[in-house]
């Protein structure tokens, strides 16, 4: 993956999947709070909505299967189990080198779907706070990724027009969003 991007002048990273490998600890989180009724959520499911806000992917779930999860309540204790199993999220090395490269030379920002506290929690956790001009989470924004919302408010906030951002994602929801929002996605999936 190239660390260089000149034609950028801004970069954007989604942090789940992405900047930290945090996925297999979400995803054994989303498996101990849905099997509370008895729902097998396989990994088609959790890759079909990576990047989603969980509120949102209980409500989905909930049209797709007909199940009865309480988006917020639910949502909540999934983010508990994650929080109680963070300290086993580690930096996915290729993308931090991009970070490490372009740190002082342009503007970066985090935009993600995961709640503020937990995403300023692993950037501290893992030292990487110090990267980033802008963090925009899923409690910033009122519609998460598929929409760009996230993605236009994190260029906004770093004074750079979309046109002239990158974002780096792991989800297709969050390439979507970077791609309606007129940006330029690298979907780290290939490199890593």
């Amino acid at each position: 993956m190239e660390k260089k991007y000149p034609e950028a002048r801004g970069l954007i990273f989604d942090l789940d999947g992405t900047l930290v490998d945090s996925m297999p600890v979400h995803k054994i989180a989303w498996k101990e709070i849905t099997s509370l009724k008895n729902f097998e959520f396989t990994d088609e499911i959790f890759y079909k909505y990576a990047g989603v806000p969980s509120e949102k992917i209980f409500s989905l779930i909930n049209e797709e299967f007909g199940t009865d999860f309480i988006p917020d309540y639910h949502s909540k204790l999934k983010e508990d189990a994650y929080q109680k199993k963070m300290s086993l999220v580690k930096p996915i090395r290729q993308v931090l080198e991009i970070v490490e490269y372009n740190f002082h030379k342009i503007p970066m920002a985090i935009g993600t779907g995961s709640p503020r506290s937990h995403t300023l929690e692993i950037l501290a956790l893992l030292d990487l706070e110090k990267y980033f001009d802008v963090v925009v989470t899923k409690d910033d924004v009122l519609n998460g990724k598929p929409s760009p919302d996230t993605f236009l408010m994190c260029a906004d906030l770093m004074s750079v027009q979309p046109k002239d951002c990158i974002v780096f994602e792991d989800g297709d929801p969050g390439i979507e969003a970077a791609v309606t929002a007129g940006m330029k996605a690298v979907d780290v999936r290939m490199y890593l």
